[in-house]
């Protein structure tokens, strides 16, 4: 709550949710959290089924409140441009002469200041009405298709917890007076390999809850990878095709070990750690 108390007191409007919310009273019981009573096995299970009713509930809530563009990650996860890089994978070109990154070619330095939602929005002008287009992604071969429905899928990059500040080649990026290893982001720089699967896994999504329905959201989403299923696909999108693409942060081993959360199996277990350590 401390942390929490520090964005709010910068403008940020922050909201908490207790179960009772999202949960209907009827499955309170079902669903509810967990007690020393309750196998890890099931416990899982409750968590999974918590997550995809509050998905269903926050994205209705938004769409009533009048919102426009909502973001379903977890809270060690960052959506940044999907900046160029030597060892993106390779795209095939078309044929006809359309450079199929030319996008990402125009996204902005870190240095300035433009968000996420300004190339979100200036992007979607420069392809065809998207109200007129399929609602739901069929064709993930350019960028234009990616961006069309109302559901656009964004790949995943993991980051272990191997120590960046102990490879020789490491430059300090964190400025004067702060160091990098007060931030997880800078402190953890190796990751898997972009547009596998293996590792990555599972894409998060950016929804635009004007062009969907109360009907089409309903209240228990399919999975937070696939939130809405009438629009949303269930793999990743061609990485290098992506505006955007989402970090995800395994951190350190204490910070993985401290957290009691549903998966406090996985979390206990040394070799799972470290099959995701890289």
């Amino acid at each position: 709550f401390e942390i929490l108390s520090r964005w709010r007191s910068m403008g940020m409007d922050i909201e908490i949710w207790d179960q009772s919310v999202y949960l209907a009273t009827v499955h309170l019981r079902t669903h509810g959290k967990c007690d020393a009573t309750i196998s890890a096995k099931k416990c899982h299970w409750k968590h999974r089924t918590r997550q995809t009713r509050f998905i269903s509930r926050c994205l209705l809530e938004y769409k009533k409140r009048g919102g426009k563009w909502v973001l379903l990650t977890d809270v060690d996860e960052y959506l940044v441009f999907n900046q160029i890089h030597d060892d993106d994978p390779a795209v095939k070109n078309g044929g006809n002469g359309v450079d199929p990154i030319a996008p990402r070619r125009r996204l902005p330095s870190l240095q300035r200041d433009i968000t996420i939602l300004d190339v979100l929005e200036k992007e979607l002008r420069q392809i065809p009405k998207h109200d007129n287009l399929p609602t739901k992604l069929k064709d993930s071969s350019s960028m234009s298709s990616l961006l069309s429905g109302p559901c656009i899928p964004i790949p995943r990059i993991l980051f272990g917890s191997r120590e960046s500040t102990l490879d020789s080649s490491w430059t300090p990026m964190a400025p004067h007076p702060f160091n990098d290893e007060d931030f997880v982001t800078l402190r953890y720089r190796w990751h898997t390999e972009r547009g596998a699967f293996n590792g990555n896994k599972y894409p998060k999504t950016l929804i635009d809850v004007t062009r969907v329905s109360e009907e089409d959201i309903g209240i228990k989403a399919p999975s937070i990878h696939n939130p809405i299923e009438k629009y949303c696909i269930p793999d990743p999108p061609h990485y290098s095709l992506s505006l955007f693409r989402v970090n995800h942060y395994l951190d350190s081993a204490e910070a993985f070990y401290y957290r009691t959360d549903a998966r406090i199996d996985m979390r206990e277990c040394e070799e799972c750690f470290a099959k995701k350590g890289l």
